[in-house]
C-alpha cells in the first residue's frame, strides 16, 4: 500500500520541479492532498473551498507504488493552472504526460521505458499519444515554449492558436490548432 504521506513530499517536489521548468503556479489555488478514486487520476476542486484541489489517483495504484508517481506527475502539471472547464488543451495534456515520464525519478529506472511504451503502443493511450506528439513537435521548434508562453499568460486557457503562433512565429497553422484542441483524454 502506498504511503500517503510520502506521496504528498513527492507531490511536493514534482510541483517544485515543474515549475522552475515552466513556470510558477497559481497560487491562489492550495493544494490539499491526494486520495484513491475509481474515475481518477483527475484534479479534484474542493467542495469546502473555492481554490483547494486534492489530486485523486486511481484506487488500483494504491497498491503500485510506479502508477502512482506516473499519475502524481502527470495531475501535477494540471496544478500550475487548475481550470474548471476540462477537457484540458491538447498542448497542457502532452506537457503532463511528457512530464509524467521525465519528472519523477522512479524506484525503478526501467519503468520510464515501459511508460514511453505504453504511450507509444496501447490502444487506450491514443489521445494521450497525440497529445505527446503535439509537445514534443512544439519542444523540437522551441525547447521552452511553454515557460515562454506561461510568462505571458499563465492559464494555458488564456491561450489559443494565434496566441502561441504570435509567440512562437515557427509554428505553424496545424501545429498550432492541434495544440488548442480539447479532447476527452480517457
Amino acid at each position: 500500500m502506498i504511503n500517503i504521506q510520502a506521496m504528498y513530499a513527492l507531490a511536493g517536489l514534482l510541483l517544485s520541479k515543474a515549475e522552475t521548468m515552466f513556470g510558477l503556479r497559481d497560487t491562489r489555488f492550495q493544494f490539499l492532498g491526494i486520495r484513491f478514486e475509481d474515475d481518477g487520476p483527475c484534479i479534484r476542486f474542493d467542495a469546502h473551498s473555492s481554490f483547494g484541489i486534492h489530486i485523486a489517483l486511481k484506487s488500483i495504484a494504491a497498491a503500485d507504488e510506479h502508477m502512482a508517481i506516473y499519475q502524481l506527475a502527470h495531475e501535477v502539471i494540471h496544478l500550475l493552472a487548475p481550470e474548471r472547464s476540462p477537457p484540458a488543451f491538447m498542448i497542457e495534456e502532452g506537457l503532463a504526460v511528457w512530464f509524467s515520464i521525465h519528472g519523477p525519478d522512479y524506484p525503478d529506472p526501467s519503468y520510464r521505458q515501459k511508460c514511453i511504451e505504453y504511450v507509444r503502443t496501447n490502444s487506450d493511450a491514443k489521445n494521450y499519444r497525440d497529445a505527446l506528439a503535439i509537445y514534443e513537435e512544439i519542444k523540437e521548434i522551441e525547447p521552452e515554449a511553454i515557460m515562454k508562453l506561461r510568462k505571458k499568460r499563465a492559464n494555458f486557457f488564456d491561450m489559443d492558436a494565434e496566441f502561441i503562433r504570435q509567440m512562437i512565429p515557427d509554428i505553424g497553422a496545424d501545429l498550432a490548432d492541434r495544440a488548442f484542441e480539447r479532447r476527452t483524454m480517457r
